[in-house]
């Protein structure tokens, strides 16, 4: 029954856990639709959205009259509900996803969204780039060593612990935030996933055309 209901997103293009879950959306086939919240004008305040999350912010999921919000629960919630490889059955192998969901709260989003991207695109200053340069390459270290023993982060195939992770680190170069040049590991990560994942490598496309507009 949770299968047959359509998904509705409500997200912002850039924003990396929206990004996250329109991918899985894709990806697995839910019937879904996506509705575009333009957080550069805040329509993340207004009155409508704010039915869907009162917290007033995005990404948001309303399944049925279910809704929920956080980017790491609306992965679980989708993942669940419509089944296969994205969030593994095995205790250990989900823990293992769980690990690196967790992980990038407290980690590579406050380097990356938080240390470089938002102060360059939202509040248009520029940011601490050696105190966060410093965050973002020790976090890159960690994904690098982990990726070179293990094609994706929680095993051979893509889960939804990669779909969480990847937007915070493509958005590195597809801004001009970081290099990754000397993240082997980490750059044939991406590149595996957008071969294996057609939903990521058209995200990507759309995320990258975004960003040249931006700055143009």
């Amino acid at each position: 029954l949770l299968f047959t209901m359509a998904f509705h997103l409500y997200g912002f293009p850039v924003s990396q856990p929206t990004r996250s879950a329109h991918i899985l959306l894709k990806a697995s086939g839910a019937e879904h639709e996506y509705h575009t919240v333009d957080i550069m004008k805040g329509e993340q305040k207004g009155a409508e959205f704010l039915k869907v999350n009162p917290r007033g912010k995005v990404p948001a999921l309303k399944h049925g009259e279910f809704c929920l919000s956080e980017g790491a629960a609306i992965l679980q919630y989708v993942a669940e509900s419509v089944g296969g490889q994205w969030n593994p059955a095995d205790a250990q192998a989900r823990a293992r996803v769980n690990q690196w969901l967790h992980w990038t709260h407290t980690n590579i989003r406050q380097s990356s969204t938080m240390g470089l991207l938002v102060p360059k695109l939202i509040l248009k200053t520029e940011p601490d780039a050696e105190k966060a340069g410093s965050a973002v390459a020790a976090h890159l270290k960690v994904l690098d060593e982990t990726l070179a023993t293990s094609k994706y982060l929680a095993g051979d195939t893509p889960s939804i612990a990669d779909l969480f992770v990847a937007p915070e680190v493509d958005q590195l170069a597809i801004f001009g935030l970081h290099s990754l040049g000397d993240y082997e590991n980490v750059s044939r990560w991406l590149a595996d996933l957008q071969k294996d994942v057609a939903a990521y490598a058209e995200d990507v496309a759309t995320v990258t055309s975004m960003a040249a507009a931006m700055s143009g």
